[in-house]
């Protein structure tokens, strides 16, 4: 008859992991909405100066 022999983790470790996993998790999703805000400007950006090309377009009409 086999024993089983898997050994508990430690728990101090084991909180330690879990609250270094939270803390990264945490760190990306800062990241996440960091570079959205950075692509809606940048789009924003972008639509601005297609608007005032057009605009300047429709003056030399």
């Amino acid at each position: 008859m086999m024993t089983d022999s898997r050994v508990m983790p430690d728990p101090d470790k084991l909180k330690k992991t879990l609250e270094r996993s939270r803390h990264r998790r945490k760190e990306l999703e800062l990241l996440q909405l960091e570079l959205e805000e950075l692509i809606v400007s940048l789009e924003m950006e972008s639509r601005k100066q297609r608007k005032e090309q057009l605009q300047q377009y429709f003056k030399t009409l």
